[in-house]
């Protein structure tokens, strides 16, 4: 296995823990790091209805972890890939991809 696939092995398991569906639905309060993890947890407690624990703060580091790797594409793109995903959410993902790249071309 050479590093790419150990990379992409990782962020599986990064996406894993955090769900790729709450990855998708919260995606742009993970990437705003002014969002204090507490208020991220409660928001995240409260509009997703799949969550089993009050503390939802476990999801938060590796979700940002992503981000702070610049995996945040990748990551879209593997749940896009993911037959496990509802196609409400890979729709979804798909448009967040296409802003991402949007605003990164006007950035250049």
């Amino acid at each position: 296995m050479n590093l790419k696939d150990s990379k992409y092995e990782d962020l599986n398991k990064t996406l894993a823990a955090v769900g790729k569906t709450v990855f998708v639905n919260f995606y742009y309060d993970f990437k705003d790091f002014s969002i204090s993890k507490d208020e991220l947890a409660q928001k995240i407690l409260t509009l997703n209805p799949g969550s089993k624990s009050d503390n939802q703060n476990f999801r938060i580091p590796r979700a940002r972890h992503i981000f702070e790797a610049g995996q945040e594409q990748d990551a879209l793109r593997m749940i896009m890939e993911s037959k496990r995903v509802p196609s409400e959410v890979i729709e979804k993902a798909k448009s967040i991809l296409a802003k991402e790249n949007k605003t990164e071309l006007l950035e250049r």
